[in-house]
């Protein structure tokens, strides 16, 4: 495996700042990667889709330093002072449906007590606010502001009212397709990863970008893959969503699906499969130098058993391997280069993943489709 090329890559890709769906720096990204990939072989083209963009500030007397306070996505929209917020912390940890309920219970408490708006920050060891990720029309409508540990500590001690407005708009973003032609265009292999996040997202969203780029190219020399890089993780997977629906009907040897925090030096991986069992065996021995071995979901076909942008590709169709993770850095400003990864951990995610994409793509004897059984 070439590590400085994926090292390389990471440092780059955290070079453009704050990776927002539809941010300018993540424009200047696209581009980048754009050039990158047609250097590597890829066909690139652009898929467009429509998306909903959050739009708030948040003020005080004070002044809010860059990544201090934000207003959480999709809570409310309005113009509002915040002066008799409840303050608490909240616990990112857990999926995405107990982090929604913790929203909803501390929501519903503030209201109970007469709070006009409630400010919340991770009880965590890194400083800097830490992002949640949430789609439109997730529920609330309460003014809730996202704050950093040091933040809320400061407000706690000396209260400050606190100018929010928010307002949604709709906005088109893109997400990006390389094609690797391989020597077998049949059945080609879809490789998938999300390129948008909260910051900088060096572990969160580059490591898994180099390996799946790096994956991409090696796969092609015995079949042609389709890397799929979407937009719009932070705010319900929406590209990843547009992207697979391009895809319905068609005949894919496999899916394979590169979530967070892949490739990072200290990350709790999950891994989940749906291959047949002798190519779930080979998936499982490939991943053992990871530490992983893949779940099997009960129903491939029920998003709520993927990881992440897997689970807009949830079916009974072809195979599918996700894999994703968290750090400690996850979602916040100190998920950078040097503190997320290194070249060993990303050689070492790349090598395992390779193996186990041949394997997600062996055809069982006898059969020439991957067709899942019924």
């Amino acid at each position: 495996m070439n590590t400085s090329f994926m090292t390389d890559i990471v440092k780059r890709y955290a070079s453009f700042g704050w990776h927002r769906t539809g941010w300018a720096q993540m424009d200047q990204c696209a581009e980048w990667l754009r050039c990158l990939l047609q250097e590597q072989g890829a066909a690139v083209d652009f898929l467009p889709f429509d998306y909903p963009f959050f739009k708030s500030v948040v003020n005080s007397e004070r002044g809010t330093s860059p990544g201090s306070v934000e207003m959480l996505y999709f809570c409310w929209t309005g113009e509002t002072i915040i002066s008799n917020p409840m303050i608490s912390g909240i616990d990112i940890a857990g999926s995405d449906t107990e982090i929604s309920d913790t929203l909803n219970a501390l929501t519903g408490r503030a209201q109970l007590q007469g709070n006009d708006g409630l400010i919340l920050s991770t009880d965590s060891s890194v400083a800097g606010l830490c992002g949640i990720n949430r789609k439109e029309g997730a529920g609330l409508d309460f003014p809730t502001v996202l704050a950093s540990p040091e933040f809320r500590k400061e407000i706690s001690k000396a209260p400050i009212p606190l100018h929010c407005q928010a307002s949604i708009e709709t906005r088109r973003s893109e997400c990006i397709r390389a094609i690797f032609q391989g020597p077998n265009p049949e059945y080609p292999l879809v490789v998938t990863t999300p390129v948008s996040g909260w910051f900088e997202c060096a572990g969160e969203r580059a490591a898994g970008l180099a390996i799946a780029i790096t994956v991409a190219r090696e796969m092609s020399k015995t079949r042609t893959v389709h890397l799929l890089l979407a937009q719009g993780h932070e705010i319900g997977s929406l590209g990843g969503y547009q992207m697979n629906t391009i895809y319905q009907g068609a005949s894919l040897s496999g899916v394979l699906h590169i979530g967070s925090c892949v490739g990072n030096t200290d990350a709790d991986l999950v891994a989940v499969c749906s291959a047949p069992s002798p190519n779930y065996n080979e998936i499982s021995e490939a991943l053992l130098q990871l530490d992983l071995v893949p779940e099997i979901p009960k129903d491939p076909s029920n998003p709520e058993f993927w990881l992440g942008e897997a689970q807009c590709w949830a079916s009974n169709e072809y195979p599918m391997l996700s894999i994703a993770g968290q750090t400690k850095l996850f979602h916040t400003q100190a998920d950078l280069p040097d503190a997320a990864t290194n070249g060993q951990s990303l050689a070492t995610a790349a090598h395992c993943l390779l193996n186990a994409a041949k394997s997600l793509t062996r055809f069982p004897s006898g059969q020439h489709t991957n067709k899942m059984p019924a």
